[in-house]
């Protein structure tokens, strides 16, 4: 869940480069957890990441191409076939709030907004647990609460989440 200088870099080729970099980084990843434990850590372990929401609907085209990047690794895809089924990108664009919304209307860091990060977290965990093929893990779906994601002050959230079964 980054990708915020490539998206609003002003120089070079980032954006357009993050596709290949996302690949090399989850190859790069596994070997070098291969390598350090041998026989742990399978070559294929599962990677989940979340699309680049920074900006919500009204992303700039650098920022869509970053997170077109990132869904174009997903093993949903089709594009790395050594990907499916244990690479997979979550869409986040839903989980983006307004800065009236928000603690902050600065637009930076998602407005501050832990209501976005704690949906981003919990897609991308949702995410993990079919890669993981864990259809036995007790969460709420959808994430419902008692008492919704509020924020406090700028460095405080409160909340109540519904509590999950199994």
């Amino acid at each position: 869940f980054h990708g915020f200088d490539d998206a609003n870099g002003t120089n070079g080729p980032e954006a357009g480069r993050y596709e290949q970099n996302m690949v090399q980084l989850v190859k790069e990843l596994r070997s070098y957890f291969e390598n350090r434990y041998p026989g742990q850590v399978a070559p294929n372990a599962p990677f989940v990441a979340s699309t680049y929401i920074q900006g919500g609907p009204d992303r700039t085209p650098r920022a869509l191409q970053v997170a077109d990047a990132l869904l174009n690794i997903s093993g949903d895809a089709g594009n790395y076939p050594e990907f499916v089924g244990n690479v997979k990108t979550h869409e986040s664009i839903e989980y983006w709030r307004d800065g009236s919304e928000s603690p902050s209307g600065d637009g930076i860091h998602h407005h501050w907004n832990a209501e976005t990060f704690m949906l981003v977290g919990d897609g991308m965990g949702r995410a993990m647990l079919t890669l993981l093929d864990d259809t036995k893990a007790p969460f709420p779906d959808p994430m419902t609460f008692e008492i919704a994601p509020t924020a406090v002050d700028v460095a405080t959230v409160g909340m109540v989440a519904t509590t999950a079964s199994d």
